[in-house]
């Protein structure tokens, strides 16, 4: 007729408990050190992790076999990328590189003094950030063309004391080059002569070679640490504003 009395479910329970109860009580090792051991072992994978870590942000948030991942295949078959011959404009992956922007903090220009001595302080810092006990530095991980690190172009301008700079555009000794994306807050007169520029960007392109792909990452470390120590200054406010993007998640 069914159950009619109240411990029909607890008292199956309880001798059940009981018996695991005993069953402990007579084999403590077994229960106590079996576990323990197990625990221990299976634990050991944690020393793998960040072997098996993946910040490849593209493979985790982008489809398999996505039309950009199609449309990549093709530019890379017929448009081949030359590593000697770096060239922002022909990369097909998203490159290897660190960037900032500094900003002036009051009216004066990026281009004049004191703003720009602090500006070249700056980048003489970042090219003397070193890794691996000081064997390698930017100068042997830096992108290369024609043999040379490829340089921001509006310091060597600004090195060569070319007073005239025009903006967009400029000459440059023999070649016309784009300062669009390298100053902001661009003032000109009416011949597009700059007179003042309240910001400039910088880029530092290290080489995708697969071989120095672990120093590349200490080098971008470090740039991050100099300019996090670098935030605070009296003519300029600095910015790092690119990374590999899996620094961004760091």
């Amino acid at each position: 007729m069914g159950c009619r009395r109240t411990d029909c479910f607890s008292r199956p329970l309880s001798n059940l408990f009981e018996k695991l109860g005993s069953t402990v009580g007579s084999c403590p090792l077994f229960f106590f050190v079996i576990p323990i051991i197990i625990s221990a072992v299976l634990g050991g994978g944690f020393f793998f992790l960040k072997d098996r870590e993946d910040n490849d942000l593209e493979m985790q948030f982008t489809p398999k076999k996505g039309p950009s991942k199609a449309t990549r295949a093709f530019v890379r078959e017929n448009f081949p990328y030359n590593k000697s011959m770096f060239s922002e404009d022909r990369l097909y992956e998203k490159g290897n590189f660190a960037s900032l922007i500094a900003v002036s903090k009051n009216s004066d220009s990026v281009l004049e003094s004191p703003a720009l001595d602090e500006i070249l302080r700056l980048n003489e810092k970042i090219m003397n950030i070193t890794v691996e006990n000081g064997r390698l530095g930017f100068y042997d991980l830096c992108a290369k063309a024609n043999g040379r690190c490829v340089s921001n172009v509006i310091l060597e301008i600004l090195l060569d004391d070319e007073t005239s700079i025009t903006y967009p555009e400029h000459q440059h000794g023999s070649s016309l080059v784009f300062l669009g994306s390298a100053l902001g807050g661009v003032v000109t007169d009416a011949n597009s002569t700059v007179t003042s520029s309240q910001a400039v960007k910088l880029l530092y392109y290290l080489d995708n070679d697969e071989d120095l792909e672990e120093a590349s990452k200490l080098w971008l470390r470090g740039f991050k640490a100099l300019l996090s120590d670098e935030m605070d200054r009296k003519q300029i406010d600095v910015r790092m504003t690119s990374f590999r993007l899996s620094f961004l998640f760091q």
